[in-house]
């Protein structure tokens, strides 16, 4: 159960991530009062536990917030805080509440509003009495695998890989409807004894476009390697923060494609690995990054960085070997 102390004596940094830990009980109305750094940047990851009550609203005294919390028993969030127009990196400004939570009766795959396009939608009947659903209650999803693959295919230019066994059965149909595959034994996909994909290895196969949203929710997925192609992730979506549709994905390498955004990165949470080198960022090294504290692997070699590399790397207790891992960049140590 969470009781004040567990949050209040925490040494304060730039990200608080408690999320998936099975958490109960109720945030503290004193959380974070210790804190005096009103301005600083800060995130809070509380997400998918089984918090219930009311979001603090001495947290409004905090100018620059990212809090998540969906997925919990929340019930209440005071309207101020709805007002604060940088929380969220800007997006209470568009939204209000929606940005932070959906509403009642309402959900989304995220439990909040990301963007124009991923609205939170109304249940039709049993819904969620809790705010920030990710679900209705009497939602049925039948995933369907071959069809996310489908939509891969489609629009990576999948008749143009290098190779596509297995995959080239979707070349003369419209969709999968009516089509039964054995999805498994495509290039490049591995199951799990359930049937589930787990991991899609297609580096250097030709691959050209933009990354599908319907690709990060494989249930299973555990590994993603898109390396050597020119592939990119939609910034309609927020960029690397669709890796929050995927909860198992713990390795991802988009190492020499063309990924040239740090865009949602710090909602990657559930990476241990990571790979970007020989992309063409031309920006500095972004402060989320360092809030992926799962992370134990991290390539940015050859990525055309620059600046100084942030001393809040400490955060990252887990990573091996950074200072060989980021050679080549343009940056400096401080």
């Amino acid at each position: 159960m969470i009781v004040s102390h567990t949050f209040v004596n925490s040494q304060l940094t730039p990200f608080f991530n408690k999320g998936e830990n099975s958490l109960t009980g109720t945030i503290p109305v004193d959380f974070l009062d210790h804190n005096q750094n009103t301005d600083t940047r800060i995130m809070i990851s509380l997400e998918h536990n089984q918090l219930t009550g009311k979001i603090p609203e001495g947290l409004g005294r905090f100018e620059s917030l990212t809090l998540n919390v969906v997925g919990n028993q929340i019930e209440e969030l005071p309207k101020p805080l709805c007002q604060k127009k940088r929380w969220m990196n800007g997006l209470v400004e568009l939204y209000g509440c929606d940005a932070i939570l959906c509403p009642f009766g309402t959900y989304n795959n995220r439990g909040q509003q990301t963007s124009d396009r991923e609205q939170c939608r109304e249940c039709q009947s049993n819904p969620s009495p809790y705010l920030g659903a990710t679900e209705c209650e009497d939602d049925e999803t039948i995933l369907n695998e071959p069809q996310i693959l489908w939509e891969l295919y489609k629009a990576l230019d999948g008749p143009g890989w290098e190779n596509n066994d297995g995959w080239s059965v979707f070349d003369s149909v419209p969709s999968v409807d009516d089509l039964n595959v054995d999805h498994c034994q495509f290039y490049g996909i591995l199951c799990n004894t359930e049937g589930r994909i787990e991991f899609i290895t297609l580096a250097n196969n030709g691959l050209h476009g933009m990354i599908p949203l319907s690709l990060f929710q494989l249930p299973d997925l555990i590994s993603i390697d898109l390396s050597y192609n020119r592939v990119e992730l939609d910034s309609d979506y927020g960029g690397f923060s669709v890796l929050k549709e995927a909860p198992k994905l713990s390795k991802l390498k988009l190492s020499h494609t063309d990924v040239t955004s740090f865009e949602g990165i710090g909602e990657a949470t559930s990476l241990t690995g990571l790979s970007l080198d020989g992309n063409k960022f031309e920006s500095t090294i972004p402060v989320e990054l360092f809030g992926l504290s799962n992370l134990d692997t991290l390539h940015l070699e050859a990525s055309s960085l620059t600046g100084s590399i942030p001393a809040e790397i400490r955060y990252l207790s887990g990573l091996k070997r950074y200072v060989l891992l980021f050679a080549c960049l343009c940056v400096t140590y401080v």
